[in-house]
């Protein structure tokens, strides 16, 4: 295209007309400027400026090998029992989730730089290309007797307004605060609630986000044990209580434009009689499920999921999920067990950065296969922009701690717009510059001795949908050697050109005045 051009200008330069010369000279000198200026477009024609992909250290730990061949082995048996996609294009919104908002932080969501951070988070996966963000808003977060509850919901208005005047999918989740316990401030007494006032007000704080917040998607219910764990209300725990459950309260929530999700998690067992007795509700728009550990038989489970709704006529909210590696049981709570942050310590390691992009392929290969709606992972908004590099020390700390080190480098990251290779793999997907149906299979590097530094360094870049007017430091574009003398050599011919030609032009005036 280059040759074109050039050859193109050097035609015009030489015509009969000095100002065409000079016009048309411009013109090219902009048009190679832009060629090189302007980042690679979409296959839509859409403007794609890069984000930068750091490197990291992949080096598998001698003890953790076996363990990284296990769950890479059950991946390759998913993907198999997953079949081929078809060739036809299921159309469904990339999100993840909006951990800066999720409301079991409590009121460290009221500090002034809260938003600040919501903003740039946005900014970051818009440039990925991510169209939809998860948001956890549990009960009783917004009853009336709740401390501070005039102030969440306030809180949540702002952020859902924020998302969707940068055209995100919001989907909020209505389903328990975390209070008393490790991953919330909050405290909250539910020996003195009612099960039956507890139905009742949590209809009334559905429809107060219906009507006041305003999400695209509204999420019930979909994890009915970790629900029984935290509220001790043991109704919930059977198919047949989560079932009367949820049937109450799609009956009572006036939806006023929001769609309705409800649905139950991979590990539950006999997944599909957990929702068989709700998917008939009239008021039900989409089958919702959370994905997290890999062992057996859960991924199974999920296609049972998939496949029941394909077969009702229901499309699947899936709005949590993450590639949870370990592979036994470690508390006797919710998520079948596999739940906790000792559950999920390793995940902040690089390490596991080929195992996740794996993953998330599937997951989208998932999607394509079955009728999907919406995917979001929920470690997407850490790990798609940060991990730490495994050493022997970071191995004994804890996931708070490991965190206490790796949040600075994800906010860091997102308000440079840098994302991981897994963050990247993400955003290929959800550009549409890679199809989810290949899913290649990682191959680990196995040297344990090899480390590295936890602030890895830029290696790549990938596109992005559009240039972020957050960018704290915009970039100059680095041009080749090359490009910049081509440039400075059709400028110089282009100008003396117009030198020459407007010299002939005074030459002749001057001989005709003298006749």
């Amino acid at each position: 295209m280059l040759a074109g051009k050039l050859h193109f200008g050097t035609k015009a330069i030489f015509s009969r007309s000095a100002v065409l010369a000079g016009t048309t000279g411009i013109i090219i000198v902009l048009m190679l400027a832009s060629t090189v200026i302007s980042p690679m477009s979409s296959a839509s024609g859409q403007v794609l400026p890069s984000l930068t992909v750091q490197s990291y250290n992949t080096t598998v730990p001698a003890q953790y090998q076996s363990q990284y061949s296990t769950v890479q082995n059950l991946l390759n048996q998913f993907n198999s029992s997953m079949g081929t996609a078809p060739s036809e294009s299921n159309s469904f919104t990339y999100a993840t989730e909006l951990l800066p908002a999720n409301g079991n932080q409590g009121p460290p969501l009221f500090n002034s730089n809260n938003l600040n951070g919501v903003e740039n988070n946005l900014q970051a996966l818009k440039a990925m290309g991510v169209k939809g963000v998860t948001i956890a808003v549990g009960y009783p977060l917004l009853d009336p007797t709740f401390p501070n509850s005039t102030q969440y919901l306030q809180y949540f208005k702002t952020v859902v307004s924020m998302c969707h005047q940068d055209s995100f999918t919001v989907d909020i989740e209505s389903q328990v605060l975390f209070a008393n316990t490790v991953y919330s401030p909050l405290t909250f007494n539910w020996s003195a609630l009612s099960y039956p006032q507890y139905v009742v007000n949590h209809i009334a704080q559905d429809n107060l986000i219906c009507s006041q917040i305003k999400p695209d998607i509204l999420e019930i219910g979909v994890e009915a044990d970790t629900e029984a764990s935290l509220k001790g209300y043991t109704q919930l725990n059977t198919p047949s209580g989560w079932t009367s459950y949820i049937n109450q309260l799609l009956n009572g929530i006036d939806k006023n434009g929001t769609k309705l999700a409800a649905g139950a998690g991979d590990w539950l067992k006999n997944t599909t009689q957990w929702v068989d007795g709700f998917a008939g509700n009239p008021n039900l728009d989409f089958i919702s499920t959370h994905s997290y550990p890999v062992v057996s038989p859960f991924l199974s489970n999920l296609i049972s999921l998939g496949q029941y709704a394909k077969d009702h006529g229901k499309r699947i909210v899936f709005d949590e999920e993450w590639c949870t590696k370990i592979l036994q049981p470690v508390n006797g709570g919710g998520g079948g067990g596999y739940g906790g942050p000792v559950a999920t310590q390793q995940d902040a390691f690089s390490y596991w950065s080929p195992i996740d992009t794996q993953y998330q392929q599937l997951m989208a290969k998932f999607c394509q296969i079955y009728p999907c709606e919406y995917l979001s992972p929920f470690d997407g908004d850490y790990y798609f922009f940060a991990y730490l590099t495994w050493t022997q020390q970071l191995d004994s700390q804890t996931f708070f701690q490991l965190h206490s080190i790796l949040n600075p480098l994800i906010y860091q990251n997102e308000a440079n717009f840098t994302i991981s290779p897994t963050g990247a793999a993400y955003a290929t997907l959800a550009l549409g510059l890679t199809s989810p149906t290949s899913t290649p299979t990682p191959s680990p590097t196995t040297n344990p001795t090899a480390t590295a530094s936890t602030t890895p360094t830029p290696s790549s870049t990938i596109p992005q949908t559009a240039k972020p007017s957050l960018n704290p430091s915009p970039t100059i574009p680095e041009f080749p050697i090359q490009t910049i003398g081509l440039i400075l050599t059709v400028f110089i011919i282009t100008t003396l050109s117009t030198f020459i030609f407007t010299r002939k032009k005074v030459t002749r005036k001057s001989k005709l005045a003298l006749r």
